[in-house]
């Protein structure tokens, strides 16, 4: 009876050993990997990708592995590779590798200075995902040896591929706030950024694309562009926004009067004619009287009514801004010095209105805002000094000094403004945009 079990038992054990050379060989043979090709491959990129696929499919012991690497060299290298080993106990994945690397691999420094070549030249396309660029960067990373990987160099690497520029600097802030974050937290951190933006995009776009095409009943709307336009527009502003002069002073001083017609395009970037608002460029209109002051047909409204006067393309940022439970329409000032906030908002804000010495501000028309005095207001959790103004045609303005302190950069592939505010780092979609005094505060 004892002797019936003993050879049961070894029976049952080289039952266990045969399955588990079978499950053994089976995973050797699903190791799925091109060919070595002498002429387009690296010996050394092409083995360490052999093995860690080998890894990844749970064989521990390399040496099995020798007949299949066999198998994928050419037959040259093939007859090399049975010459390796003189007796049985060196048939080790060892010493076949670094025979291998000996004789068909060039030098390991100069190998590493060409792939990292590669990964300082791997950049994101115009039309490829963050996740997309994370696979093809982090594929060139994983072919460079780990002694030779310096994750600080690699990360700034990272940043510079990619092709954003809003990005770019959120990763860098990212980074010197969070020294000990790993390429894969960076990694992750722009993949979660690129959606943010995504999914705030199509709504903040649509809001202020509402308030600005008012009425648009036959879908062409006219777009002011002209090209030295916010020059003129943050002269003006610094002159007459910030220093406010007599109330004497003429419309003169912003340097917006023209005798040249705008140039003038519908929505798919078509030229208007600013002589006749026919459908060519001015320079081929036969109407070229250049007149003191410019027509434009009222599109905002949607009526045949035509605007008469001096034409003077203003360009302003303008975007959504969340100000406590409340949702308002902000002006991104680069040609005000200071903040403001209008009238209407700070009563139902309930703020406290201190007098001021300042007794009007000019707009961009140069109308006369009545400033009610000044008040505090907290933004992203830091109280701000704000101007309250009257007939306002924005809810807040974010002024320079603001944006300066917010350390703010403005992208303009896409329109993002990304600001690095005392509890995050924010990054908000604007819109370009010119901007009328509407007047339409409530007293």
């Amino acid at each position: 009876m004892p002797e019936d079990i003993i050879l049961v038992g070894a029976e049952t054990a080289h039952t266990d050993k045969l399955m588990s050379t079978l499950v053994i060989d089976q995973r050797i043979r699903s190791i799925s990997i091109a060919p070595f090709n002498i002429q387009k491959d690296s010996m050394r990129v092409w083995l360490r990708q052999f093995e860690r696929l080998a890894r990844l499919l749970g064989i521990d012991d390399m040496d099995s592995c020798i007949g299949k690497l066999s198998s994928l060299m050419p037959e040259s290298i093939r007859s090399f590779v049975y010459g390796i080993h003189s007796t049985p106990q060196e048939r080790t994945w060892k010493r076949t590798a670094e025979a291998l690397l000996h004789v068909f691999a060039m030098p390991e420094e100069r190998e590493n200075q060409i792939l990292e070549l590669a990964l300082i030249k791997c950049r994101q396309g115009p039309k490829e995902s963050v996740q997309e660029y994370n696979a093809r960067w982090f594929g060139h990373a994983a072919l460079l040896a780990s002694s030779c990987f310096k994750e600080h160099r690699y990360k700034l690497i990272y940043i510079k591929g990619l092709r954003y520029e809003f990005l770019r600097i959120s990763l860098a802030l990212y980074l010197e706030t969070h020294p000990e974050a790993t390429l894969s937290d960076m990694a992750g951190k722009a993949n979660t950024l690129e959606w943010d933006h995504i999914n705030r995009q199509e709504d903040l776009c649509l809001d202020v694309d509402n308030e600005n095409e008012q009425g648009d009943t036959d879908n062409k709307s006219v777009a002011l562009a002209h090209e030295n336009a916010y020059t003129e527009h943050n002269e003006g502003k610094r002159e007459n926004m910030h220093e406010p002069n007599d109330a004497t002073q003429t419309s003169d001083s912003h340097g917006l009067h023209t005798t040249e017609p705008p140039r003038l395009y519908d929505k798919m970037r078509r030229p208007i004619c600013g002589y006749c608002q026919g459908k060519h460029r001015n320079i081929d209109c036969k109407q070229q009287t250049k007149p003191s002051s410019s027509t434009v047909k009222n599109n905002q409204d949607g009526s045949n009514e035509a605007l008469t006067g001096t034409v003077s393309p203003r360009i302003e940022l303008v975007s959504n801004f969340g100000m406590g439970d409340q949702k308002v329409r902000a002006l991104w000032g680069t040609a005000y010095k200071t903040s403001a906030i209008c009238y209407r908002l700070a009563k139902e804000m309930k703020l406290k209105i201190k007098p001021s010495t300042v007794p009007t501000f000019r707009d961009h028309q140069n109308s006369v805002l009545q400033c009610k005095g000044t008040a505090m207001v907290s933004i992203y959790g830091e109280e701000v000094c704000v101007y309250v103004l009257k007939n306002m045609s924005c809810d807040i303005i974010l002024g320079w000094n603001l944006m300066h302190h917010w350390q703010a950069v403005i992208s303009t592939q896409p329109n993002i403004i990304t600001i690095k505010t005392k509890e995050s780092i924010q990054s908000i979609q604007y819109k370009v945009a010119t901007l009328a005094s509407t007047n339409t505060d409530e007293y």
